[in-house]
């Protein structure tokens, strides 16, 4: 196994299937790119192991079910890129552990329910950007409080 490994990038090819469980084991992987491809299922569990990962890019797959809980112990994260999936299911209060979050894109999936408040403590965000889901409700109150964001986009979030 490949225990060294810190960086993968396999963005824009046309990687079918899912990715492994066994992809815990790369326990000093730092940044995973697999954008653009044709990855499908569920978001393993697993990848909450990966606690150095600062770069997290599955964007334009086909991806589905909720974002595992898991992925929300991982602090190390700065940059969270889900978007352009189907990924379903609420967002998490439990997204307010990830304080290092510095970009978070979750755009065109169908995450439901409300925006949670807990997105108000993450201080470092810079970006973020929930547009064409399928939230309800208001906008926090507490994005207030992320005083180094420079973009905010919630588009076509109401139902």
């Amino acid at each position: 196994m490949l225990t060294n490994l810190i960086s993968i990038s396999l963005d824009t090819n046309s990687l079918e299937g899912t990715i492994p469980t066994e992809i815990k084991k790369l326990k000093k992987l730092s940044k995973l790119f697999m954008q653009a491809n044709f990855l499908s299922g569920f978001l393993p569990s697993s990848l909450g192991s990966l606690e150095y990962l600062t770069h997290f890019d599955l964007r334009a797959n086909d991806f589905n079910g909720p974002i595992p809980e898991e992925i929300y112990s991982i602090t190390s994260i700065v940059a969270l890129a889900l978007s352009s999936n189907d990924l379903e299911g609420t967002l998490s209060t439990n997204i307010g552990a990830l304080t290092s979050l510095r970009d978070l894109d979750l755009q065109n999936n169908k995450i439901f329910g409300t925006i949670p408040t807990t997105l108000g403590t993450l201080t470092s965000l810079t970006t973020l950007a929930l547009s064409y889901n399928q939230f309800s409700g208001s906008i926090p109150s507490e994005l207030g409080l992320l005083t180094n964001i420079s973009l905010i986009d919630v588009s076509k979030f109401l139902n």
